[in-house]
């Protein structure tokens, strides 16, 4: 039977046509396993963030004396006059002291000096003053329907500090580094404005006075110490906190770095004046660069009886 030179063109064509068919299908059951396999591992490794971040908050409230002495302003005496009179204003006496504060935050960071994208988060912080630890938990939005989670822990003199897509994959991470550790100490201290007990007179905290607005706190925990300048307002209030050298992540080390603090807003929580603003930043080049800004959108104090 002859063939037509049409019928020669189109024949080729249903094979072809059935080979496309099947690579379509190959790859559509591939995609539907990615599919179901990221339905799967996504919850399960998000469950495990949460998890762990539950943990590490138990672990730290445990770690909290059970038994506390009431605020006593008469312990003051021979501190430093701007932190006296801050802790006046901040404390009253007799009042228990703070256990744990829960810190509800809202605001926008971004990662580092070297970038100009901010982004907004959403983070839950767990203090334990008396414990010297904290636990910070937040939520970066990176795009709609895409986060990152965002978790600094110090607890026990150890630092964990970790960022996952989606709060289940991963991106970076760093456990007990001596770098780390010490970064998250100098946090703690800064933060004691949220949490002011922090600043009563204990073994391990010593004052250094510098002038009538500023002084000089150096706490000790772990093996570890570090160092922040605490300045005043008029009013009392801590308004500045700075560092001359907190380690600084750049790149795959950490860098020595001049650090800041700035707290407004103060208001009153459970009888203490706290501030509800802040943002912190690197001085870099000989200028001040924010990286974070947030808002406490509500303080949990639990005092110890």
């Amino acid at each position: 039977m002859a063939i037509s030179a049409t019928e020669q063109i189109a024949a080729p064509a249903a094979p072809s046509r059935l080979l496309i068919g099947r690579k379509v299908r190959a790859l559509l059951i591939v995609l539907a396993i990615v599919v179901v396999a990221a339905a799967i591992f996504l919850p399960v490794q998000a469950r495990r963030w949460a998890g762990e971040t539950g943990a590490a908050t138990a672990a730290l409230t445990a770690a909290v004396p059970g038994s506390l002495p009431a605020v006593s302003l008469d312990a003051l005496t021979g501190l430093p006059a701007p932190v006296q009179r801050y802790l006046r204003l901040a404390l009253h006496d007799g009042q228990p002291r703070v256990t744990t504060v829960r810190l509800e935050q809202s605001g926008r960071l971004r990662t580092g000096v070297e970038s100009d994208q901010w982004m907004p988060f959403t983070a839950v912080e767990t203090i334990a003053p008396e414990a010297r630890g904290f636990v910070w938990d937040a939520r970066l939005r990176l795009a709609p329907l895409l986060h990152a989670g965002i978790r600094d822990i110090y607890v026990d003199g150890v630092g964990d500090g970790r960022i996952a897509l989606l709060s289940a994959i991963t991106m970076s991470a760093d456990r007990g580094s001596r770098d780390l550790n010490s970064g998250e100490l100098y946090r703690l201290l800064a933060e004691a404005p949220w949490n002011p007990t922090l600043l009563l007179p204990s073994a391990d905290i010593t004052w250094k006075a510098i002038d009538d607005r500023r002084a000089a706190a150096t706490l000790t925990h772990e093996g570890e110490t570090v160092t922040i300048e605490f300045r005043f307002n008029d009013a009392g209030e801590v308004t500045t906190v700075y560092a001359a050298e907190r380690p600084r992540s750049y790149s795959t080390t950490y860098v020595a770095t001049p650090w800041e603090g700035r707290f407004t807003r103060y208001v009153t929580v459970d009888g203490m004046r706290v501030p509800s603003s802040g943002e912190v930043g690197w001085w870099v080049e000989g200028r001040w660069q924010p990286v974070w800004q947030g808002t406490v959108e509500r303080f949990v104090f639990e005092h110890g009886r």
